[in-house]
């Protein structure tokens, strides 16, 4: 039994309120509400995908996503107006939800099967995208799943972040 060393280091950035140009707006996608009164039947496996329409031109500052115990991926894409998708997260541990910034600074873990990842760099949104988002959930417990917060007896496929520009607010069934 030794003493151990524990440090914390905090980066703090400051702006002058004159320089202040844009101000974020929370992204909230709320997928699986229809759990409530249809939950998730014990010995399901399955994909549950959902989608949140982009209304105007902006960027996306950063994500993150929500899911329980029954969770075993969650994957956030943009679909873009031509048909084009780009992958923006995955996560894989809901224990450690990762918070994944975009901008030119911030060097996210690369996206690879079976780790958590994100794209980096700027991600722009034009008006006509589509924030799709899905959860492949495994019910192995002998109960059926509701949409609630009980980490090991209810389920969510939710997904938050910031964006500059749009405001991306769906909850979904």
């Amino acid at each position: 039994d030794k003493d151990i060393l524990r440090e914390f280091w905090l980066n703090v950035y400051f702006i002058p309120k004159e320089k202040v140009t844009e101000q974020p707006l929370e992204v909230r996608g709320m997928g699986g509400l229809s759990w409530v009164g249809l939950p998730i039947a014990p010995g399901t496996d399955a994909v549950y995908k959902y989608e949140c329409p982009v209304p105007s031109n902006g960027r996306m500052v950063s994500m993150l996503g929500h899911y329980h115990a029954h969770g075993k991926r969650e994957t956030v894409s943009l679909r873009h107006a031509n048909g084009t998708r780009d992958r923006l997260f995955e996560m894989y541990d809901y224990n450690n939800a990762a918070m994944f910034s975009f901008d030119s600074v911030t060097s996210n873990p690369a996206l690879s099967d079976g780790r958590d990842g994100a794209v980096s760099g700027r991600v722009d949104l034009k008006a006509g995208d589509v924030l799709e988002w899905e959860c492949h959930i495994i019910n192995d417990s002998n109960i059926p799943l509701t949409y609630s917060n009980s980490v090991k007896d209810g389920e969510m496929c939710n997904v938050f972040g910031l964006s500059v520009g749009p405001e991306i607010n769906c909850l979904v069934l």
